[in-house]
């Protein structure tokens, strides 16, 4: 039963960041009411002092940081936990600026 708690914080916590990057792909008349949405995760983790799934899994407990395994896993293997916040900011605020500019555009 444990592993299946962790396979769903982890599918979860999978769906999260690609629908952040998703909401590109909204059409404009969705996109208009939701393409701030991703501003909300900073308040929310300084809320919650870091993000409730990752303080749901046990796996992650140690560091703390679910994007943190996924950049030493496939990008960096030197990653900080540093570097991993300002990964997790550059997508964010990319998905705000490409919706922004989406919306923007004729």
């Amino acid at each position: 039963m444990e592993d299946f708690y962790e396979t769903c914080i982890n599918a979860i916590h999978a769906v999260i960041p690609f629908s952040i990057i998703a909401f590109v792909l909204l059409p404009k008349n969705i996109l208009i009411y939701v393409w701030f949405l991703p501003a909300f995760f900073y308040p929310f983790w300084w809320f919650f002092d870091g993000c409730p799934l990752t303080h749901a899994s046990k796996k992650h407990k140690k560091n703390n940081n679910w994007v943190l395994d996924i950049q030493k896993k496939y990008l960096n293997k030197k990653a900080t936990v540093d570097q991993s916040h300002y990964l997790a900011g550059i997508w964010i605020c990319l998905s705000i600026i490409f919706s922004a500019f989406k919306l923007i555009k004729k």
